[in-house]
């Protein structure tokens, strides 16, 4: 699989969105867990416990959606 920057652009655009910032990966949307998993090796968001399948924006995250955003 590739990275798809349109992709995780769209995903950081999705947690901005969100009041909580969280967004969720299951099991069957590939694409989607791939890409969040590329977000979290560079500390743009990470993993909620215990649920396993949400993930939270941190702080670097918030930074880089200002640079792509303007």
């Amino acid at each position: 699989m590739k990275r798809d920057f349109d992709h995780i652009r769209e995903l950081l655009l999705e947690f901005e969105s969100r009041e909580n910032f969280l967004i969720y990966v299951n099991d069957t949307d590939m694409k989607r867990g791939y890409d969040v998993g590329l977000m979290c090796d560079v500390k743009l968001m990470k993993k909620e416990k215990p649920s396993g399948i949400a993930y939270r924006l941190v702080n670097q995250g918030h930074d880089f959606i200002n640079v792509i955003s303007n």
